[in-house]
């Protein structure tokens, strides 16, 4: 990934989470996961926002 200030960053992930209450994170999320390479390869759905009551933040998973 490239950094704001142009650095390039190596992530090594399985799941990304975005607090759904940031602004435009389901946007975000669906970028994230158009930016990975083999989107194929990872099992999970492309993106999910989880915003049960029972968890203290929302969230948009990627």
């Amino acid at each position: 990934v490239l950094s704001a200030d142009g650095q390039i960053v190596k992530l090594d992930f399985q799941t990304l989470h975005l607090h759904a209450k940031v602004a435009d994170a389901e946007y975000v999320a669906e970028e994230i996961r158009r930016m990975i390479p083999y989107a194929c390869s990872l099992t999970s759905e492309p993106f999910s926002v989880d915003q049960d009551e029972a968890h203290d933040s929302e969230l948009a998973f990627t």
